[in-house]
């Protein structure tokens, strides 16, 4: 766990840290379509695969 946490720590201060060379709209885009992306595939995976085991079929299926 202290190995995880110092870790962690590193990575966001050396993210901190380093220079940026591009623009705010830039990050924007990168970070929505990342977003987008990360949600697409979450949501094929639980549809298509049902490998989110969270809640019942049923139950959601009822109340759409």
């Amino acid at each position: 766990m202290v190995l995880l946490i110092l870790t962690t720590v590193i990575s966001i201060l050396s993210v901190m840290v380093m220079p940026k060379r591009i623009g705010w709209i830039e990050m924007y885009t990168t970070s929505l379509f990342v977003m987008f992306l990360g949600s697409v595939a979450d949501i094929y995976l639980d549809v298509k695969y049902d490998l989110y085991g969270f809640s019942q079929k049923e139950y959601i299926l009822n109340i759409f």
